[in-house]
């Protein structure tokens, strides 16, 4: 299998978490040295330093607009374990013909293209319960987990969504270069410690882990090869696929 990483995204938005972290800091720091400038002597209590009484009053909501863009970019370019790696070590063995793409065909994160046909990977870190009815996933914490995965904004989101989302993003790239491939979402989870409360699913749930009943290989095998264990798209139409994205980002 050939595993392709946008490795220049990956470290552009690292970099954007790392400096937006360090700049909410820095903001809060301000305003707490604001906050407490009567407490630290007349050389900062002095009139002419009035006008930094209101600033927090501006200053502190943009700190938390950048600490929250912080810790959302952390989740998803810098938390391990990273989605990339683990996909390609639970994908170990499969046909050396397949294609993985990482971060190339947003906001389609991972595309797989194999001899069992072409899938939009949607990824999730969450563990524990999750209750599934139909379009709506709910993971089932208690107050104080729900409290912290606030503050860690880690929440299960929207996974129907995203899925249908990136599968209809790829079918209208591939739209103009293989009009009649079909495109097959599916959720993978990267731990292991789910325990999944099913009903009315409308998508396929696998693990990335290999040794997994549910494994994401094993269910690729599920899948008829196709004649000759050709690609469902020709070199040349993968050519072109990612010319046009990647040609889309450059604008």
């Amino acid at each position: 299998m050939r595993v392709e990483i946008n490795e220049r995204l990956v470290r552009r938005n690292r970099s954007f978490a790392q400096y937006a972290f360090v700049i909410s800091m820095g903001i809060w720091l301000f305003g707490l040295f604001v906050t407490m400038r009567p407490l630290l002597g007349d050389r900062f209590a002095s009139d002419n330093l009035a006008w930094l009484d209101v600033l927090p009053t501006f200053v502190l909501p943009i700190g938390l607009i950048v600490a929250l863009y912080a810790v959302r970019m952390t989740n998803t370019w810098v938390r391990e374990p990273r989605p990339e790696h683990v996909i390609r070590n639970g994908l170990k063995g499969i046909s050396t013909k397949s294609v993985l793409y990482h971060y190339y065909h947003l906001p389609c994160k991972h595309l797989l293209i194999s001899p069992q046909g072409i899938f939009v990977l949607v990824t999730l870190y969450q563990s524990g319960r999750i209750h599934i009815n139909g379009r709506k996933w709910k993971q089932v914490r208690g107050f104080m987990e729900r409290f912290l995965g606030l503050m860690r904004m880690d929440g299960l989101g929207f996974p129907y969504d995203q899925a249908v989302f990136a599968m209809e993003s790829v079918q209208k790239a591939l739209k103009p270069i293989a009009p009649n491939c079909e495109i097959k979402p599916i959720v993978v989870f990267l731990s292991t410690q789910v325990e999944l409360d099913e009903q009315n699913n409308a998508l396929p749930i696998v693990f990335a882990d290999e040794h997994h009943p549910k494994s994401l290989k094993n269910y690729l095998r599920s899948f008829p090869t196709a004649k000759n264990g050709n690609l469902p798209l020709t070199v040349e139409q993968i050519a072109q696929l990612d010319d046009q994205i990647l040609k889309k980002q450059a604008r």
